[in-house]
This record gives C-alpha cells, structure tokens and sequence, in this order.
C-alpha cells in the first residue's frame, strides 16, 4: 500500500501523517492490492478538511470531511468509507448477487447515504452491464409516442419507421418534450 500526504496551509507533523496513514491502513481488508490513496489536509481559520483518494485495482473512491479539529475530519471522513464498505461485504451472495470484489466496493459506496459534510463520489469505466435484445417492430411515430409514455421507466423506444423503413430512436428530452433520431433525414 502506498500513501501520500500532503498538508497545504497546515504545519506538516509526523503524528498527523501516522494518523491518516493508520487509519487508511483499516480499508485495506476491504479492497484487492494494488492500493494507492493521496490524503490532503487542509487548514483554514477554524476548518480542517480531510480529503482521500483511494485507488484499489481500478476502484477509485474520494471521500471528504470537514470539522473543527483535523483528527476528528480524518476519522468521519475513514470511518464513514469503511462502514460502506463493511455493509456492502455482508449483503447475500448467489446468482443475483455480487461478492465484495472491485465493482461491488464501489455500489455499496454509491448506494448509502451522505451526510451532508461528507461527501464520496466513485469513479469507474464504463461497462456494459446486460446486453438486452430488442425486437424492433415497424411503427409510426405517433404509436410510437404512445409506447414509450406507457413506457414508465425507460428513457427511449427503438423502432423501425413504417414510412422510411429505418431504425429510429424516440427519447424523452429534460424539458419534458420528445426527440426523434431519425437517419433519413
């Protein structure tokens, strides 16, 4: 495991950076070698701000706190990383599930609750999770609209054009209104 600390408008010490060292040093348990984590502390008027970056095998994860007293921000700011991650290791494992590997860290830290000081964002490539087969049936435009508006939980429809025989995607747009990608035209 490696770790780096950097203080910025704060005296560097020893006894800081053991702190935040040791208590790194509790996630390992958790996460697959290689580990990498960059701590910076941080230090204005009466704030201290901890904040990690933590590099496990492909699993980045960032977490920050923000107190009055600089251990106390190291350890909400650990703590709450690792009670994510204890409770995602005991969720069931089967078919359907996934054991705590590099993806499964990651969902149990994106599935809890924030407080609104700290704060943990994850970062992964991009991956395809279920390829999904369509069957892409000719229809207009208009039966089309109907379809995805009963379509609740879907973004866009797939459909061939009755008119231009092309595949075509209708999609909801964030204000409300529809957008049709239409390659004839």
């Amino acid at each position: 495991m490696q770790v780096h600390v950097t203080f910025r408008k704060l005296r560097p010490t020893k006894a800081l950076k053991d702190y935040a060292e040791e208590k790194i040093e509790k996630v390992r348990k958790y996460l697959e070698d290689p580990i990498t984590a960059h701590v910076v502390l941080e230090s204005e008027k009466d704030r201290h701000r901890a904040h990690v970056n933590i590099n496990a095998h492909g699993i980045i994860c960032q977490g920050e706190k923000t107190s009055r007293d600089m251990y106390a921000s190291i350890d909400g700011m650990m703590d709450r990383i690792e009670k994510q991650l204890r409770r995602h290791k005991r969720a069931p494992t089967g078919k359907r599930h996934q054991t705590i590997s590099h993806h499964g860290a990651l969902d149990a830290l994106v599935d809890s609750p924030l407080s609104e000081t700290t704060r943990a964002r994850i970062v992964r490539e991009p991956q395809v999770i279920r390829p999904e087969g369509v069957h892409v049936k000719p229809m207009s435009v208009d039966e089309a609209l109907l379809q995805l508006e009963r379509m609740r939980n879907h973004e866009f429809l797939v459909f061939r054009n009755d008119t231009s025989d092309e595949i075509n995607v209708l999609y909801k747009r964030k204000d409300g209104a529809y957008g049709l990608i239409d390659p004839a035209l």
